[in-house]
């Protein structure tokens, strides 16, 4: 199964979806920037509406050295924020969103919203950010720039036993369903890629493997814009259907 293209909605509105069975995607770009109160140099830095995020997002943002690695980084939890805002009712800086690693305690850990019964997740690849966000089961999303740059001596770091990638086509989907899948897991990369194992065609109920152990799991492909591929698993047997919206150029005055 493979999603694309998204439905359109006004920035801070992402249309009706139900928490309980469905995953929402959300997907923008951070190209309404805006300067930081620290800023002294002459390119744009930080997303808006800095006030609406908590103090370990503007901390996580503050590591980050390149502005487009700020810009996406303030963006993604903006964008998160907006999204469980509407689930919930509370503001969006009134949302508890932490992000401390199980293994170091640093900030860059997979997103937990406490207190609300939601799972999510965020990506972002070249100048695109997106979110998951459903309280079906445990989600990993995951996005990649499609690059000119060759790809077929990465399989390697890919490829499983018994599976062929022939082509870039083929490199960036197994790419983005096993990330999305670690991802959920809350591994992460630290599980190489080739111990991921899952079935095709994507989208349908099934087992994945990582490292030997079955879990269930839906896998389904996206198509976020021309020159991106992505993938979201949800860890569950049951139906969830994705539900895509794409908020443009976000956030936007």
């Amino acid at each position: 199964m493979e999603l694309g293209p998204r439905d359109s909605a006004r920035p801070g509105a992402v249309g009706h979806w139900e928490p309980d069975v469905d995953c929402l995607v959300l997907w923008c770009s951070p190209s309404a920037l805006a300067r930081s109160p620290e800023h002294r140099g002459g390119a744009p830095l930080l997303p808006l509406d800095w006030e609406d995020l908590g103090e370990q997002d503007r901390q996580r943002v503050q590591s980050h050295q390149p502005w487009e690695d700020r810009a996406r980084s303030a963006t993604a939890a903006l964008l998160l924020r907006r999204a469980v805002a509407t689930v919930t009712g509370r503001p969006p800086w009134l949302v508890e969103l932490r992000r401390e690693c199980d293994e170091c305690g640093r900030p860059h850990g997979r997103p937990r919203l406490p207190g609300t019964g939601l799972h999510a997740s965020i990506t972002h690849s070249g100048m695109l950010v997106g979110v998951a966000l459903t309280a079906a089961a445990p989600v990993g999303l995951d996005v990649e720039q499609v690059t000119s740059r060759p790809v077929l001596d990465l399989v390697r770091l890919v490829s499983g036993p018994g599976e062929v990638i022939a082509d870039s086509e083929a490199f960036y989907r197994s790419w983005c369903r096993k990330e999305s899948v670690v991802k959920a897991t809350g591994e992460g990369l630290r599980v190489p890629l080739q111990e991921v194992l899952v079935p095709a065609p994507a989208g349908r109920p099934g087992l994945v493997r990582v490292r030997g152990a079955e879990l269930d799991a839906r896998t389904t492909d996206l198509r976020p814009g021309a020159g991106y591929r992505a993938a979201v698993t949800v860890l569950t047997a049951a139906p969830a259907r994705v539900v895509q919206r794409e908020l443009g150029a976000w956030p936007a005055h």
